[in-house]
């Protein structure tokens, strides 16, 4: 096993708010979000609590699309993703008194361009070196600890990689982000790949004929090799 950063164990405590947590979301178009955005319905109520470093390098409240000028080309194609949700309920349900996200995530990219030296791998590094030269906004919390989010693999299962490259090439990216972010890091999370061309029902196939289980089989491999993934 690689063993990932320091150990931190929250415990609800509704007397007691536990501090501050980032969250860097990373991946492909499923984390950047193609959701039907509804400003009226996402937007209207803001939530003091879960803050976005924007594009600009600033913090500020945290609103949809959070990828807003992060994806370089695609301001248009952004919708809803898993990002605020995800923040709102870990506010929401007492653990965490406020969240940081760090938004980097880039559709249709594969996996080679998060390796270190690739694009999107590089981008990520300089979002996070802003947020360090900025500081936390939580400034009434201790410095917060990071989790690792990562949302990626139908763009590589589409264009034929194999599960076992895949997999191995996970391990390096998961690594890569391990050591970017150091010790600040405690978890990672490997949300496992869906695929918006599939048949439906109990078919692991989709309709190109890709594998869908042996990715996620891939994916879970890969996490299985490094400890708090």
């Amino acid at each position: 096993y690689y063993k990932v950063g320091k150990e931190m164990n929250p415990i609800r405590d509704d007397s007691r708010q536990q501090g501050a947590i980032r969250i860097v979301l990373a991946g492909q178009s499923n984390m950047v979000g193609r959701g039907k955005l509804d400003r009226s319905s996402f937007n209207s109520n803001p939530d003091d609590r879960v803050w976005t470093l924007t594009a600009d390098g600033f913090w500020e409240i945290a609103r949809e699309p959070l990828h807003f000028g992060i994806e370089k080309g695609n301001d248009g194609k952004l919708g809803v993703g898993p990002g605020l949700s995800m923040a709102r309920g870990l506010v929401d349900s007492g653990v965490f008194g406020k969240v940081e996200l760090i938004p980097c995530a880039q559709g249709g990219t594969s996996i080679r361009r998060w390796i270190y030296g690739g694009d999107a791998f590089e981008s990520m590094v300089k979002r996070i070196k802003q947020s360090r030269i900025i500081g936390s906004n939580s400034t009434e919390f201790s410095t917060p600890a990071t989790v690792y989010v990562w949302y990626q693999g139908e763009t590589d299962m589409h264009n034929n990689m194999s599960p076992y490259d895949y997999e191995h090439l996970l391990i390096r990216h998961l690594l890569n982000a391990i050591q970017l972010m150091g010790d600040d890091v405690f978890i990672i999370v490997v949300i496992l790949c869906s695929d918006t061309k599939s048949k439906g029902g109990n078919s692991s196939m989709d309709v190109e004929g890709v594998d869908l289980r042996s990715y996620q089989n891939a994916q879970r491999r890969a996490a299985r090799a490094i400890r708090n993934v």
